[in-house]
């Protein structure tokens, strides 16, 4: 018989045990070597991430993949927070002090602002009697045949304004025919592919519409329009960047963005320009990522991140696995200077594979108001 051991154990169910001592040993050496390489990893990229500024789009080849990687590591850097939160958890669980310490930054840095999104003060409600523009954008996919379910979330958001990407003449009729009856003025530009546009309007048109077709080396419409509001000029412009799907969208994106951002430049400083200037659609990226940076040169904010709840996410609309993941914000309504926004929100699926978003805006100051707003 086996001589018991302390606590009544026989002996080789105590050697049993210490022989598996080495192989936790083992693991538990790699587990802390793979926390630390995901830390280094982590910081990394979210480095070259936000330092890696895309050109104009005319870059090929390798610099216009790391320009892809960038956008890349800037559109899913909330998503890559959540992983290293799991890290984080490991780490704490561990006992690894440093690695817990030095994640925080990061954890500050992918997750801070979707946590703060949640919690923030919102701007203030208008004044009562202040007049207030409502413009909702929506893409309704251009092979889309559900898309007249989107006409229920028209009238609950009862906008001044409706500008439509993808809009196929082949899918869209009853669509257009709704909105036709709600609104007394429409643009529309349909096509058979993802690049069909339409404007719906309650406000008579103040100027065009105009229907630009891309320079360079993209053709996509941008239709521009001029609205009168509460006695002054807003120019509305209907915009559907191109994916960044490809080496070569990649480029003709940034070639899009920077020729926006010009434009709105022109149309600010023009003697005979707008009072403001309004541009709504699906942008294909992220507001505050690098690509969409000469936007924000310009002076365009975006609405959901100045009054809006959440992250403001839009896409991807769809079934699982991808539709359980955190949506990203590529639909935005931006505004310049002049204007404020007052309320905003993404609305709810309508067989499509975006959200629509909604946004209410009001001038700063009330025409005849003095600067201090007396």
């Amino acid at each position: 018989m086996n001589d018991p051991a302390p606590g009544g154990l026989a002996r080789p169910a105590l050697d049993g045990f210490a022989a598996t001592r080495p192989l936790r040993r083992w693991v538990l050496r790699r587990v802390r070597g793979l926390v630390w390489a995901g830390v280094i990893v982590a910081y990394a990229l979210l480095v070259f991430g936000w330092a890696w500024k895309a050109g104009d789009g005319s870059a090929r080849g390798v610099w216009s993949m790391l320009a892809f990687a960038s956008l890349v590591v800037q559109t899913f850097a909330f998503h890559g927070g959540l992983v290293l939160l799991v890290v984080w958890v490991v780490a704490a669980a561990l006992r690894m002090k440093w690695a817990v310490l030095v994640l925080v930054p990061a954890l500050v840095w992918t997750l801070g602002a979707g946590v703060w999104s949640w919690v923030r003060p919102l701007p203030e409600a208008p004044a009562p009697g202040q007049a207030v523009l409502t413009v909702m954008s929506a893409n309704v996919l251009y092979r889309n045949r559900d898309a007249l379910d989107l006409i229920e979330q028209v009238d609950e958001a009862d906008p001044d304004v409706v500008v439509v990407q993808e809009f196929s003449s082949r899918n869209h009729a009853a669509l257009e025919a709704a909105l036709r009856e709600r609104f007394a003025y429409a643009e529309v530009w349909s096509q058979d592919d993802a690049f069909g546009q339409a404007v719906f309007s309650r406000l008579a048109f103040a100027s065009g519409p105009t229907v630009r077709r891309g320079g360079g080396s993209y053709h996509v419409p941008v239709i521009e329009c001029e609205v009168e509001f509460a006695g002054r000029r807003v120019a509305v412009w209907d915009v559907h960047t191109l994916p960044p799907s490809g080496r070569n969208l990649i480029g003709k994106q940034r070639e899009m963005a920077v020729a926006l951002g010009e434009r709105v430049r022109e149309e600010l400083e023009r003697a005979d320009g707008a009072d403001a200037v309004v541009l709504a659609g699906d942008f294909n990226a992220p507001f505050g990522t690098n690509h969409l940076r000469e936007l924000r040169a310009a002076g365009l904010r975006d609405a959901h991140q100045s009054a809006g709840r959440g992250r403001g996410g839009t896409w991807p609309e769809t079934g699982p696995p991808m539709g359980w993941a955190p949506k990203i914000a590529l639909d935005h309504v931006l505004f310049s200077d002049g204007l404020r926004c007052v309320g905003a929100r993404v609305g709810r699926a309508f067989g499509s594979d975006h959200r629509p978003v909604v946004a209410r805006l009001a001038w700063v100051r009330e025409r005849g108001a003095s600067a201090s707003g007396e």
